[in-house]
């Protein structure tokens, strides 16, 4: 993994820092992680399974020999894998394993503040109800597909001719 990964790791787990601090230091590492590592859901690419989920381009595996690299390609149980190694003379490194022996690293600020949530439930409120009821009520933007059949915009068109 890259210098500041671990940094962050020592950050986070630094008993020095109040918990607070510590949730602050995390919202503030994630949110200044590149563009593509990123990724809007509908955005990410995927690629086959690794560590029995399908996994998208780029996310970041633990190899066997404890280096962290890229995941570019898995299908049939194979995976193709890049990492920087600047010890040669080529410092790309491409290498082609079996997906079983990969693991999934993750990033020590998304679990910590992925931790907060666990537990915690919604409070009913009928504001939230109100809300929720008035979102609904609202019609869909143009060229966008309907639920209801009996709301479509040529429906309407019609009993506003007639």
């Amino acid at each position: 993994m890259d210098p500041t990964s671990n940094k962050l790791t020592m950050l986070l787990s630094a008993e020095t820092l109040s918990p607070a601090e510590r949730v602050a230091e995390a919202a503030a590492a994630l949110g200044s992680l590149k563009a593509d590592c990123r990724q809007r859901r509908r955005d990410r690419r995927y690629t086959g399974v690794v560590a029995g989920r399908r996994r998208p381009v780029g996310q970041l595996v633990k190899l066997p020999t404890g280096q962290v690299a890229k995941l570019l390609c898995a299908i049939r149980g194979k995976a193709f894998v890049t990492w920087q190694d600047e010890e040669c003379i080529h410092p790309t490194q491409l290498a082609t394993l079996n997906a079983s022996d990969l693991v999934v690293v993750k990033n020590p600020a998304a679990v910590l503040l992925g931790s907060l949530k666990r537990g915690v439930k919604e409070r009913p409120s009928l504001r939230k109800q109100r809300a929720a009821r008035r979102n609904g009520d609202w019609r869909s933007r143009t060229n966008q597909r309907r639920k209801d059949p009996e709301r479509s915009p040529s429906k309407l068109v019609e009993q506003v001719v007639l």
